[in-house]
Parts: structure tokens; C-alpha cells; sequence
């Protein structure tokens, strides 16, 4: 997973009982989790299309 999203050795980290991850390294991860959630692409585009039509408050 660190070399598909670009991370260096020092972006993510293994200890014995949790995964430390750099700023960098948890964005990428976040942008990567976000971009494969189908419920949350469905909302973006359902809030892109009210806010197209105008109903955005």
C-alpha cells in the first residue's frame, strides 16, 4: 500500500500493536478510503447537484 500511494519508509511505521502513519501518509490513506466509498461518492454528488440547483444553505 506505501508504494501504490507514493510514501517513503518513514511515512508509515509498524509497531507491535498499531501503524503509524505521517500526515502525508494519512491523507493519502484518507483520499484512498474516501475515492473507494460509494455511499460518500453518492453524497458528494447529491450535494454537487443541489448546490448546482441552488438548494445549498
Amino acid at each position: 500500500m506505501r508504494v501504490a500511494l507514493g510514501l517513503g519508509e518513514t511515512d508509515v511505521v509498524l509497531g507491535q500493536h498499531k501503524v503509524f502513519l505521517s500526515q502525508a501518509a494519512f491523507h493519502a490513506m484518507e483520499d484512498y478510503l474516501h475515492a473507494a466509498d460509494v455511499e460518500e461518492q453518492e453524497c458528494n454528488q447529491m450535494h454537487e447537484a443541489e448546490v448546482k440547483a441552488g438548494l445549498d444553505v
